[in-house]
């Protein structure tokens, strides 16, 4: 990782202050950043990452965990006052994923001491901030009386909405389903990978250990592709509570009563890019679930119950 203290944009838009989290230009790499009131004690964050332009992600170093002077004030307000934002931007954060609300910087668990490192896994912490774009997620303007020729106008807009919406609401619907799936397949790949038992060892020839070992780097892959989405899935994009709570007043108080408003086209499009993103989210995690199963599962299984059948066939 290679680091710079320097985390204000010099080019941020005059209307939005310098320490707000739109005012920061998304990092090319790892930045490194001193604790607040700790100054040798240093985390690393990344601003806007592609995968997660709306938040920042923050790794904090073991050394950090084991020398910070209070350990107990080592919290997710902790990281935000050595970063300059306000708790108030901060829609969520989630960690070893667990996802926990920010309640718009009231929850409890701001103050709460962060969990230390965890052998062999991600301690990265994804903390979600407001839209960077506020005008793109503002209400619509006060509806405007609908024109008499509103039809030609506008055509089939408020359908297609319409449509969009409820295409949205049965994708998230899919993608609990879906993710409830990918959590249930990623323990198994975990659980089957391990060292063969001392009775499969006894009975395994040199083709079954060399198929075990090629079967348990497939359960690594798998299990890997599986995290990824699983991440995708509960801090991604498709977590923008901000942008979501607009679609959804927008569609209940614009949509369903048929009321024109200006801007009315550009929601359209905020709606439907929004609907592919969840739906490519949707067949990205079905896709991590089928190679999961084929290529890590039964992969495994299948070598397992060739070395077990050669056990019993010994005994």
């Amino acid at each position: 990782m290679s680091g710079s203290s320097d985390f204000v944009t010099d080019h941020a838009q005059s209307s939005v202050p310098n320490n707000s989290f739109a005012a920061r230009a998304a990092s090319q790499t790892w930045e490194m950043a001193p604790l607040a009131n700790s100054a040798q004690h240093v985390f690393w964050v990344w601003y806007k990452p592609a995968n997660f332009p709306h938040g920042l992600a923050v790794n904090i170093p073991a050394e950090t965990f084991q020398g910070y002077p209070d350990r107990a004030q080592l919290t997710i307000r902790k990281l935000l006052q050595s970063l300059a934002l306000s708790p108030a931007e901060l829609l969520q954060w989630s960690q070893h994923g667990s996802v926990y609300d920010a309640l718009q910087g009231t929850a409890p668990n701001l103050d709460q001491p962060l969990a230390g490192p965890v052998p062999d896994a991600d301690g990265t912490i994804y903390l979600s901030m407001a839209a960077p774009s506020p005008v793109a997620y503002q209400p619509p303007a006060a509806a405007a009386p609908l024109p008499a020729d509103a039809a030609s106008i506008h055509g089939d807009i408020f359908e297609n909405i319409d449509s969009e919406w409820k295409a949205i609401e049965k994708t998230e619907r899919d993608l609990g389903l879906c993710r409830r799936k990918l959590s249930d397949i990623l323990s198994r790949l975990n659980t089957l990978n391990r060292d063969l038992t001392h009775d499969e060892l006894m009975h395994a020839d040199n083709a079954d250990k060399t198929a075990w070992q090629d079967a348990r780097r497939w359960l690594r892959e798998t299990a890997v592709r599986v995290s990824r989405n699983l991440k995708d899935c509960d801090v991604g994009d498709a977590t923008n509570v901000v942008k979501r709570q607009w679609m959804e007043q927008t569609y209940e108080q614009y949509i369903t009563q048929r009321q024109y408003f200006d801007g009315i086209h550009q929601a359209h499009r905020e709606f439907e890019g929004y609907r592919k993103m969840v739906q490519t989210l949707f067949v990205n995690m079905n896709t991590a679930y089928a190679s999961a199963v084929t290529d890590g599962e039964r992969r495994a299984q299948q070598v397992l119950a060739q070395i077990a059948a050669k056990s019993r066939r010994k005994k």
